[in-house]
């Protein structure tokens, strides 16, 4: 029984922390800059660029 709500109320919350952070990142683009799993896929390209740059 409690593994069973725990795992409910982990879902629920992994749910609300991603329409939580997709709302406060196009709402305050300040916010933008904390690093979460979500920031990873719009910083993809970034880090393409990153490491298909050319050695100095």
């Amino acid at each position: 029984m409690f593994k069973k709500t725990g795992s409910l109320y982990y879902l629920f919350a992994l749910f609300a922390s991603l329409i939580l952070m997709t709302f406060s990142a196009t709402t305050y683009p300040a916010l933008a800059s904390v690093q979460t799993p979500y920031q990873t896929l719009s910083s993809y390209h970034f880090e393409i660029a990153q490491v298909n740059r050319p050695p100095s």
